[in-house]
């Protein structure tokens, strides 16, 4: 669609400029000074277009540059019979290099303002990443509870994802994600390596907190399942296979899963038809309810609170009842392990005798020995 661009000037409140007009918008034509009151132009100051721009221009010296549908009025007004463009049949004056001063001074400061702006952002680029570093991470920090080339895999796409790109501003980050001993080997790295050289920084990470035993090894092949969800269970060994050989195949996955089930579980199952973990987790989402279901059904009696409850009876009926002791007066009468209460003793009339003749021979022993003593002392005081 061909067009025909305006260049239109504000040089006060009610003069507005012609400066210009072009086909292209590279290739302007000047008018001569005495017709370049836009509003000598009626065909050009008719068009909604150009009404539209003149009620945008603002601030004098303001400027629009603006094209409009080349009609036939246009034509000839503008353009003469051979199609260059002309006012009043008078060829237009060629500017190659056409602008304005007002428009030339808004370019420079335009740019002037660009440049400080792109100066302050340079400046604080670092700054206000650090600062907000930790809002932006999706990562918990390092404290050793997580699986270590897992977090730290996170952590390098965290910093892709915000456009940390240096190995500085990475080693930089990194302070805001340890905790714990992890903490004082960040501190310490930084005595060695500095904040420049990242590749130190990872191969240290790694030969420090990657378990090199066989302790993660152990549990992910002898995880079984113990009860609750199957597919819990199977979501669970999965991981912990994945921890210690992420590029595992599927069929090993599959293999370990199954065999930690129950075997009346793994007979549910057809190996021939699960060749993928998504097939197996399907499957076990069949039998989730129904196993779970026939296990409570087959559970033994489980008479472990009744037993507890009877304990504790017995306990308090223990503590309640008196412990019985054998009856003192057939003890004393030779006869042990009698149990039956004292009143009721049939014996009291020989343990009354007995205690009595026991008196007697007390008191006479005693009387003797009195004599006795009685004796020494009237020798000593004769010698």
């Amino acid at each position: 669609m061909e067009k025909l661009f305006v260049h239109l000037i504000r040089r006060s409140d009610e003069y507005f400029e012609l400066a210009g007009l072009s086909e292209d918008k590279r290739l302007w034509f000047s008018l001569p000074d005495e017709h370049k009151n836009l509003y000598e132009h009626k065909v050009l100051s008719s068009k909604t277009t150009i009404k539209s721009a003149i009620a945008a221009i603002k601030p004098i010296n303001g400027f629009r540059k603006i094209g409009i549908k080349l009609d036939e009025d246009l034509k000839k007004e503008y353009f003469d019979e051979d199609g260059n463009l002309s006012y009043k049949n008078y060829p237009l004056q060629e500017s190659v290099v056409f602008f304005d001063v007002s428009e030339k001074l808004q370019e420079e400061n335009f740019l002037i303002k660009r440049i400080k702006e792109l100066e302050l952002k340079l400046n604080d680029k670092d700054e206000i990443k650090l600062q907000n570093i930790e809002k932006k991470f999706v990562l918990d920090k390092y404290d050793k509870t997580q699986n270590p080339s897992e977090w730290f895999s996170k952590f390098e796409s965290e910093c892709d994802r915000n456009k940390i790109k240096s190995g500085t501003q990475m080693i930089e980050a990194l302070r805001f994600f340890v905790a714990g001993s992890a903490k004082h080997w960040y501190e310490g790295n930084l005595k060695k390596f500095g904040l420049t050289n990242w590749s130190e920084w990872r191969n240290s990470f790694f030969s420090i907190f990657i378990d090199k035993g066989w302790t993660a090894v152990r549990k992910a092949y002898t995880y079984k399942y113990l009860g609750g969800s199957l597919i819990d269970y199977a979501l669970t060994k999965e991981n912990l296979c994945l921890e210690v050989e992420s590029d595992s195949t599927m069929s090993s996955r599959i293999n370990l899963i199954v065999m930690g089930l129950p075997s009346q579980v793994q007979d549910e199952l057809d190996r021939e038809d699960i060749n993928t973990i998504k097939k197996l987790y399907n499957e076990l989402r069949k039998l989730d309810g129904q196993y779970n279901k026939r296990s409570k059904e087959n559970k033994p009696y489980d008479n472990r609170h009744e037993k507890t409850k009877l304990g504790e009876s017995t306990k308090k009926k223990q503590i309640d009842i008196p412990l019985k002791k054998p009856c003192y007066m057939c003890e004393a009468l030779g006869w042990k392990n009698r149990f039956h209460p004292s009143n009721e003793c049939r014996n009291k009339i020989l343990y009354a005798q007995k205690k009595e003749s026991n008196l007697i021979e007390t008191k006479s022993d005693s009387e003797n020995e009195a004599e006795m003593m009685k004796m020494e002392i009237d020798q000593n005081s004769l010698n």
